[in-house]
């Protein structure tokens, strides 16, 4: 609740002292607010016996004063909402590399590989011990999965379980690469409101 409120002031005289305090005449008021020259003066009586003042000017000038301390209180809070927000925002990125780094950690000591890829089927990220991940999709981010050669059935499956996956059904495969078999399995990933954003997969090296 404001000030004027706080003493008092109806809508009306409210209304009135904020055209004012905008730089409006009287005679503007007036025809504004559809009442009369007289109606505008008696709610300046009124108004004036609210406030304790005694003219015209000291009303504006109380007005302009108080919208300035709104204006300001606003600003103030918003300031105070964005650099929360900056600060969650780095802690959340923070928690996401740290995140990542551990699953790269574990992931590099395993005989296995972890990816993930866009709704259109490119790889956004790869995940495995050096020699498996080397193997299994070299140089493969920012290019399509469906590119990685392997023997034609390998391929079918490969683009059966991520396009299953996609629709929102985890699917499996076993191709064989280079002589080694991998037992493979591909899910939705999914992002914070539930929605497919693109698949994430998993092979482990069974040979």
């Amino acid at each position: 609740m404001n000030n004027r409120e706080r003493r008092g002031l109806s809508a009306r005289e409210s209304e009135i002292l904020q055209h004012a305090a905008d730089g409006k005449t009287d005679k503007e008021i007036a025809r504004i607010l559809t009442i009369s020259a007289d109606t505008v003066n008696s709610h300046w009586k009124r108004i004036r016996i609210k406030l304790g003042t005694s003219s015209r000017t000291e009303d504006v000038a109380l007005a302009i004063r108080q919208q300035a301390s709104e204006v300001a209180r606003v600003t103030f809070a918003e300031n105070q909402r964005l650099q929360l927000e900056i600060a969650q925002r780095k802690r959340a990125e923070e928690k996401a590399k740290a995140s990542q780094e551990l699953v790269s950690l574990v992931t590099s000591q395993m005989p296995a590989v972890l990816w993930t890829t866009d709704e259109n089927l490119v790889v956004t990220s790869v995940h495995g011990g050096t020699l498996i991940s080397g193997e299994f999709l070299a140089g493969s981010e920012g290019k399509s999965i469906e590119d990685q050669s392997i023997d034609d059935q390998a391929e079918r499956e490969r683009s059966r379980a991520h396009r299953a996956a996609l629709k929102g059904s985890p699917s499996s495969f076993e191709p064989i690469f280079k002589g080694r078999i991998y037992q493979a399995r591909v899910e939705p990933l999914r992002n914070l409101s539930g929605l497919i954003v693109g698949t994430l997969g998993l092979a482990v090296d069974v040979t």
